[in-house]
């Protein structure tokens, strides 16, 4: 019931929501079927009776799904007895939304790809569209975001081929409704308004209402109030006029949300109130959550400290039963503010670590997805632009035929002999244009890729550090505002210094990645002593290896010397051993080795960690990929050490790789020149 609930929230402007005419629709399609069946000559092979059929079950979907069903499979049977596609390409569209409804997202999809299959987009985009539309609805509900948003957008493209406008707003509506659930309100605002602005001003219609509200809810998590305010304000009396009960609750329970914003929790508690008997009767845990969430926060800023205990704990059942991360994070952080005002310190707590860690749990899952996300958009695009560039050559090969035609009727062989030189050169210089014109194509999406792939690297940089320096200003807090907080400020200490460690750490890497990234970067190669600076290295690391027990073994640590920048070699050595301390669990044990191999000199750093995936071993290294991970006593990584690494070891004209099996630890091997480097 919940998944169905928040598809129906999600899709709510897939379809047309002019209730009095669809019913009105209804009516009239069984009319036209009674009357066709008391003819004489009816027959149930009749093509009239199949589109009947079929067009009355496309009215059914909002009221009798079961109807749906039924009429969907008899006009399915009747059109393949007679060989009649479109009779059932439209019964197996039919039937895929009526599995959709019911939830069974295999079959829904089975029968739109067979659909897909039956038809050409070009000839039918209109049909397709709605395939395609459908289909992105399915990803989204298997939690599949990037197959949704390249399905959803395909539709896009079809649906902007028709003058089908009903359609097209339908279409931006849902690639709205995507983006702002995945929380990327920019793209999510622009889909939006091109909905929006497709609708007439002095349109009423609840499919304008339903944008509005959308607009309003993305807005209020955009931090702009006002904004939000004015789209709920315009929403509002459609909803309440046709008493829209999908809708309604979302909007009071957004006022809510926009009015706690304004510190106005007076009016804040009025909507939520309004919000929660329409909650209650759909069972829809996730929203009934948030609804009492929202009064907890609400009364917890206006001191009622009982009521708003009362209003969390219910929320946080309800969460749990749904497992909304979200919900949690923020009713364990309210928890924590409410019982650290009524300075049960232990309680707050414990609140608190509650809050962080849900607040970690989520920003790891959503770095993933971003990066599918993004990965899907670049192909996405680079597909398109390939079909676009074929579309294009053949189009230009047609005009080219027509015109040598042309000229064949009209001119002399001799004439025809000098075209087809000028057109050979012209030929020649074109694909010398175009080849000039991919290398610049290559180098923008090159560009491109590593703009986006810093940008990602920054936001999840950002967090690393954030999350621990905010954990730091909250105990200090703590400490300094109750005299008994100082204990708890001890007894969090250890955890404080190692996310401190953390911090420098992570700078460390970034400010030296950063130079990495500048042009003219001086090199300065020297003769390096391997034993001596690794057992430097070694040094910085000791407390971390006498807290983990872990032993360093240096047997085969032969006396070379090799050439490289001495500060290069101490931050990639740095890096890999911080890298199998942090995989390496109590009582481990971590190998420095080197050998001389002909002119140059391999040092390996090898441990019995736990090892990596071949699918992890292909990513570490790649440049568009961050592959972030804890350690084995839960070490924070952001994935820049070993970018970093390989950076400066192609730099010092060297080569470093890694084998690696899961459960038995990892080899990382660099070689360096024993000779002057170039």
């Amino acid at each position: 019931m919940f998944k169905k609930r928040v598809l129906f929230f999600l899709f709510i402007l897939s379809f047309s929501l002019c209730v009095k005419a669809q019913f009105d629709s209804i009516i009239f399609y069984k009319e036209q079927i009674n009357n066709l069946k008391e003819t004489k000559a009816f027959t149930p092979r009749d093509t009239s009776y199949i589109i009947l059929l079929n067009k009355l079950s496309s009215r059914l979907k909002h009221y009798g799904t079961d109807s749906l069903g039924i009429l969907s499979k008899e006009a399915l049977s009747l059109s393949r007895a007679i060989n009649y596609k479109k009779g059932e390409n439209d019964a197996l569209a039919n039937l895929a939304i009526f599995e959709l409804i019911n939830g069974n997202f295999e079959n829904s999809l089975n029968y739109n790809n067979e659909v897909l299959n039956n038809i050409a987009n070009d000839d039918n985009p209109e049909l397709a569209a709605n395939i395609y539309n459908i289909i992105g609805q399915i990803y989204f509900s298997l939690n599949n975001y990037p197959e949704s948003y390249k399905n959803l957008y395909q539709s896009l493209l079809l649906a902007q081929q028709t003058n089908n406008t009903d359609l097209i707003i339908k279409i931006n509506s849902n690639l709205g409704t995507l983006f702002s659930l995945l929380e990327e309100y920019d793209d999510a605002a622009y889909y939006y308004k091109i909905a929006l602005d497709s609708i007439g001003d002095s349109d009423t219609s609840i499919i304008k209402a339903g944008i509005q509200c959308n607009l309003g809810y993305l807005y209020l998590k955009k931090n702009d109030s006002t904004t939000a305010l004015d789209f709920l304000r315009k929403s509002l009396p459609t909803l309440e006029n046709q008493q829209i009960v999908a809708l309604l609750p979302i909007v009071y329970l957004t006022f809510g949300e926009v009015y706690s914003q304004f510190g106005n929790f007076e009016k804040s508690i009025e909507y939520f109130n309004m919000a929660l008997p329409y909650y209650k009767t759909l069972n829809d845990a996730r929203n009934n959550g948030n609804v009492l969430k929202g009064l907890g926060t609400s009364h917890l800023a206006l001191n009622n400290l009982n009521k708003s205990e009362q209003f969390l704990n219910g929320g946080v059942q309800l969460f749990k039963k749904v497992n909304y991360k979200t919900g949690l994070e923020q009713s364990y952080h309210a928890l924590y503010q409410l019982y650290k005002t009524k300075k049960s310190l232990n309680t707050a707590l414990s609140f608190l670590e509650l809050s962080q860690g849900y607040k970690d749990s989520i920003f790891k899952e959503k770095s993933v997805r971003d990066i599918a996300m993004l990965k899907a958009k670049l192909i996405f695009e680079e597909d398109q632009e390939a079909i676009k560039r074929e579309s294009e050559k053949k189009i230009m090969e047609q005009k080219k035929y027509v015109q040598w035609g042309g000229l064949g009727l009209v001119c002399t062989i001799f004439i025809t002999i000098l075209v087809f030189q000028v057109n050979k050169t012209e030929r020649k210089l074109n694909k010398e244009l175009e080849s000039q014109r991919k290398s610049l194509a290559l180098k923008q999406d090159e560009l491109n890729k590593i703009n986006n792939n810093q940008d990602k690297l920054f936001s999840i940089i950002g967090h690393d550090l954030r999350g621990p320096i905010v954990s730091l200003k909250q105990l200090l807090g703590l400490a300094l505002q109750d005299e008994t907080g100082i204990q708890h400020y001890y007894r969090f200490a250890p955890k404080l210094k190692k996310d401190v460690d953390h911090i420098h750490f992570t700078v460390d890497n970034l400010l030296n990645w950063g130079k990495t990234q500048m042009q003219g970067e001086p090199l300065n190669p020297v003769q390096i002593n391997v034993k001596e600076e690794l057992f430097l290295i070694e040094v910085l690391f000791r407390d971390i290896l006498d807290k983990k027990s872990i032993i360093i073994n240096k047997e085969n640590l032969d006396d070379l010397t090799l050439v490289a920048d001495a500060d290069h070699f101490r931050i990639i050595f740095r890096n890999l051993i911080s890298n199998a301390l942090k995989f390496t669990p109590q009582n481990g044990h971590i190998w420095l080795t080197s050998y001389q191999e002909e002119d140059t000199v391999v040092v390996q750093v090898k441990d019995n960690g736990i090892g990596m995936s071949e699918d992890v071993v292909n990513k570490i290294f790649n440049p568009s990929d961050y592959h972030t991970t804890f350690g084995t006593n839960n070490e924070r990584g952001t994935g820049l050490g070993l970018k970093l690494c390989k950076e400066m070891v192609l730099k010092n004209n060297g080569d470093i790789w890694v084998k690696s099996t899961v459960g038995k630890g990892s080899v990382f091997s660099v070689r360096f020149s024993r000779k002057p480097l170039v």
